[in-house]
Parts: structure tokens; sequence; C-alpha cells
């Protein structure tokens, strides 16, 4: 489990989100075992395996039922990243084992690595004479629809010998209106305003009137804003202009430039977002000036905003169980689509941050999204009758007079 420097606020790793992606989902397996001294004609045989986010994100769970030798296991495997020694560790429980869940393996025979591609599990066991043997476990070839998983043993250091093969294909997923990819169509306009005024110390506070709000000044250092770890440096760049830069997690964010009209009635904002895997995104807002003046001090309302498309992908992997992609900001979300809050994995949203989503109807879903206990924002998702179309529409607490809509379009 992975900390935010400066909050403390538990993060899941990005080792274990990348693991999520690759593996998440119910897969159909068909498994041959070879032939050995106690199977001469070898077997084989069919069943099922289940990869999924544990509460939070923090953990994947293999739930497997297979046919053995030995008869029908079901197995449980639970897999998390260590951040002091930056190394997965995982623990395997079974109806085959006497006591079901090995947790001296878990603490000192099992090795776990992950490579983005291929996942290796190795795991020495003891019998009941002592005799000691590993066992060599690969996921390879994993692709979204499919995977081969191998199973060898030998004596520890090699040779080894291969006792099963599975090959892995993934369900078709439960039929919703949500699944599939949707696009940005228009961006989104925010109703409402934002406001600029002076503080009697000689600083300034900015408000979205929503649901954000904190106190800078225009000489270039950092202040906090009151999202966690997120701080903001604001810097003069002429009589009426202005750059902003946004930090989360000492990373920067996004870069915005704002520009006064000589009439000192239009605010122009023009911005560069920094996405992870070094993608940039650009876009920019235009406001009238409601109130106040002169500068920016003053209430202001969007008249336009142009934006680069986001790209959201929604899966349901098992019943009742939803995931969410939301690209170029590499936004995940993986749990229940019950009302229960999970976090939000992204390097561009604030620690402590958490969703919940609830199907309300075949077409509607509702979500909630918290940072901390404090409720920033709720929303209705909404698929048109003939569901090529998506609309999006958010608003904070008390504000639904302040509604944001967003329009998606299905992609092919």
């Amino acid at each position: 489990m992975a900390k935010d420097s400066k909050s403390g606020t538990p993060q899941s790793s990005p080792e274990i989100q990348s693991l999520i992606k690759a593996l998440a989902g119910k897969w159909s397996v068909s498994v041959k075992f070879e032939p050995n001294s106690a199977m001469p004609g070898g077997a084989e045989g069919t069943g099922e395996e289940t990869w999924r986010a544990g509460p939070g994100g923090f953990t994947v769970l293999d739930e497997e039922h297979l046919p053995t030798p030995e008869g029908e296991i079901f197995l449980l495997g639970i897999i998390w990243w260590d951040a002091k020694t930056k190394s997965f560790h995982g623990m395997e429980c079974n109806n085959q084992l006497p006591y079901t869940c090995d947790l001296k393996g878990a603490l000192n025979d099992i090795t776990i690595k992950w490579d983005g591609k291929e996942l290796t599990i190795d795991e020495l066991e003891t019998s009941p004479d002592g005799k000691k043997t590993m066992w060599h476990e690969v996921w390879s070839d994993i692709t979204s629809t499919s995977f081969t998983q191998t199973g060898d043993t030998g004596a520890p250091g090699g040779p080894f010998k291969r006792f099963s093969t599975i090959h892995g294909n993934k369900l078709a997923e439960v039929q919703s209106a949500f699944a599939g990819t949707w696009k940005t169509a228009t961006p989104a306009l925010t109703s409402g305003t934002i406001t600029y005024s002076k503080l009697p110390t000689g600083g300034a506070h900015y408000s979205n009137n929503r649901n954000s709000e904190y106190d800078f000044a225009i000489d270039g250092k950092e202040y906090p804003t009151d999202r966690p770890a997120s701080t903001v440096a604001w810097v003069s760049t002429g009589p009426s202009s202005w750059d902003c830069v946004e930090k989360i997690r000492d990373k920067v964010t996004r870069k915005i430039h704002l520009a006064l009209s000589a009439e000192g009635q239009t605010l122009t904002m023009t911005y560069t977002w920094f996405n992870p895997a070094n993608r940039t995104a650009t876009g920019s807002s235009v406001y009238t000036r409601v109130s106040g003046g002169p500068g920016l001090e003053g209430s202001w309302k969007m008249l336009e905003r142009i934006e680069e498309p986001d790209t959201m992908t929604i899966a349901f992997p098992a019943p009742g169980q939803m995931y969410i992609y939301v690209d170029p900001i590499d936004n995940t979300w993986a749990g229940p689509a019950d009302g229960t809050f999970m976090a939000v994995q992204s390097p561009m949203s604030p620690p402590g941050m958490a969703t919940a989503f609830r199907i309300a109807a075949p077409r509607k879903m509702t979500s909630e999204t918290k940072l901390g206990d404090k409720t920033l924002y709720l929303a209705t998702l909404e698929v048109s009758d003939d569901g090529n179309t998506m609309t999006r529409t958010t608003w904070a607490p008390a504000k639904e007079d302040q509604k944001t809509v967003l329009t998606l379009k299905k992609q092919e």
C-alpha cells in the first residue's frame, strides 16, 4: 500500500492498477494436465477464473474453480503490493489445503513478479516428508480476451517439468446500455460563476462557488488549495495577464494563462493539461464579467469552452461489478455498482477521493464523489433510447440550479 507523502492517505499502487487492468474479468478456462506417474494418460477439463480488484483497489483477487487430479479445487488468490520492499506479495486459500489458507507460504515461500506483460508466481512447497519442490506458474500472452497459464514443477533451481496448461477466454460481459467506449462530444459548460476577491491581508481568494476555494497571492509562491496534496502558484505576466500552475503530489497537472480584454469585461483562459505518460492536452475557456473589477477581481460566468475529448470505457467484468477507465487522465474506478464508495485511482486526482456508483435503471446511473467526508458533487449518467449517446450531468450539493452537462458518443 502506498501513501501520499503529504497527506498520508493510502493510495493504490500503479503496479496493482496495471495488474487489475490486464486481468480483470470472468474467464472460461480449459485445463490440460500432462501425463505423469499419477496420471499416465494425463487429464483435461474446464473451469472458471474471475479476477477483480479488492476493496479500494489495494489488492487483486483471483477466484478459481478448476478440475484437478485430486478433485475439484476452489481457490482464492490475494495479491498486493508492498511499497516498502517494492515487491508483490500473495496468499493462496483453497479447499485442498488442510489449513485452507497458506499463511506461512504468504510470509516466506511465495515470490510474485509482474512486468506489465507476464505474471509469474514461484512457490516453494514442502511435502509431509520434508521434500522441497518449486511450483512455477506463468500467465502469458495476455490480451483483452484471452491468456495462457502454465504450471511447472521441479526441484528448487530447476530443471522444471510442465505439469499443466490453461487457456483462458473472457466470457461476454454482462449486457448493459453503459458498456462500451464513450468519447466526449461537447465540452461541458459550467453554469454559475467563479469569483476572485481581495483579502484584507493583501492576498486573493478564489472560489468556484460550488465545491472548491483557496487563498493565494500573485507572487510565484505555492499555496495549498482545499484539495489534499494540491497547490497553486500565480505570477503576473503583464498589466492584465497572469500565469497559474496547478500541482498534485508535487507534479504539475495544469498550466493556465489568463488574459483580460482591453475593456476588462472578458477573461480568456488558455491551458495545458499534463496527463500521465507525458501526454499533454490543451483547452480554453472564455468568461464574461458579472460583477466587480477592475482587473481580475469580481465574478465571472463561462461563455465558451474548448477542450480535447476524453474517452471513457465502461465494462462489467462480472455480475454486479463495474470497471471505468478515463483516458488520457489515467483515471480508474473498479467495484460494485451498488452505491459502495471505492477509491478513485488517478495521478490527476487528489488523494482521498472516492466515488460510489449505483445502477438506478437500465439506462440510468447515479454517482456521488467525496473527498474524505466532504461530498464534492453528485451526478447522473443516462443513455439515450438508441444507445448511442450518454449524458452526464453533475452538480455540487445544494447547487442543483448550477448543473454541468456533458454529452458523450458511443464509439464503434
